[in-house]
């Protein structure tokens, strides 16, 4: 006879093939718990399979399935489920091996009190919430790892195609990140801008070759392609769901604190705080290195440079912190 005692889903599922026992299980979670009842095996597989369970204690000694064979079949079936055996005493060591193999959570010998079937439930359910916690961490960390992996692999377009532009984030990026560490900004935040750093000229892909290597002066027309290039990285990046804002990050590392940045001329905390770090440390980098157009200059009068605009167009504690990390 195949029966299900109570029809009231509450996340938990009892097998057991014994009505009285069911039913004194009822009693005892009455007021606590309402989980679903069944008494029979197969009905209680199907009802995980249509169900939403956390948790499933089942009796380890049943004639159409033992209990032990029935748990493996529900963790096929949803292995996030916690499962807990009742036991007699005479089947105690199937149920300790079966948690020593990791399948099961817990188990219960009979008779049952109710302190203790309340404690194991409540036990078992704060162990669901821990595995499904520490899948979304796994998940969310495997995301993030495939953003990395992506940003890394459009720094090597840029690469390809403008060797400085790549050496150049490179250094930019383990700039921006000393300094930032240096602050004690927190681990996810720094991991945001150091992409953000890697990939901060990547719209330079649509500025042609022969400008960026050009030996002499630019004309206005050829600068103003240029200066379009964060609006580009902006562009490209956007497409892309970052658990991090790279793209604004991107969009606003040529914006100056007293608004003669480009292309929005913002001002202030209107930019990103990644944003102006990488903004400095862009600049100090772009001076200090070899370019067709100009040689690179002495360190001393970067240096001066930076001081000179500390706290107008770069944040004065970035600045500092970026003159401690050079001289």
């Amino acid at each position: 006879m195949r029966e299900n005692v109570m029809k009231n889903n509450k996340n938990i599922l009892i097998l057991d093939d014994e009505k009285n026992v069911l039913s004194a299980l009822e009693r005892l979670l009455h007021g606590s718990f309402e989980p679903d009842f069944c008494n029979n095996p197969l009905d209680a597989l199907e009802m995980v399979r249509n169900g939403n369970y956390k948790v499933v204690i089942s009796d380890i000694s049943m004639p159409l399935m033992d209990g032990i064979k029935f748990i493996e079949e529900v963790t096929k079936i949803d292995s996030d489920v916690v499962t807990v055996i009742l036991t007699g005493h005479s089947t105690v060591e199937n149920a300790i091996d079966a948690i020593n193999k990791g399948s099961i959570f817990r188990f219960l010998s009979k008779p049952i009190n109710k302190e203790n079937i309340i404690k194991a439930i409540e036990d078992s359910l704060e162990q669901h919430s821990n595995i499904i916690a520490k899948k979304r961490l796994f998940n969310l960390e495997k995301e993030k790892a495939d953003m990395e992996s992506m940003i890394r692999a459009l720094s090597k377009v840029i690469e390809i195609r403008d060797p400085y532009t790549a050496g150049h984030q490179k250094d930019v990026a383990a700039l921006s990140v000393t300094i930032a560490q240096n602050l004690g900004w927190d681990e996810d935040k720094i991991r945001g801008l150091n992409l953000a750093a890697i990939v901060h000229d990547i719209g330079k892909i649509y500025v042609p070759a022969e400008f960026l290597s050009k030996p002499g002066k630019l004309t206005s027309t050829e600068f103003s392609i240029i200066k379009q290039h964060p609006v580009v990285g902006h562009e490209i990046l956007d497409t892309v769901n970052f658990n991090w804002p790279i793209s604004t990050i991107v969009y606003q590392h040529h914006e100056k604190l007293d608004g003669s940045g480009y292309p929005n001329q913002l001002k202030g905390d209107e930019i990103l705080d990644e944003a102006q770090i990488i903004a400095v440390c862009d600049t100090y980098d772009a001076m200090i290195s070899h370019r067709p157009y100009r040689a690179a200059l002495e360190k001393d009068k970067v240096v001066a440079y930076l001081k000179s605009t500390r706290g107008t167009q770069y944040k004065a504690e970035y600045v500092d912190e970026l003159l401690k990390v050079i001289t």
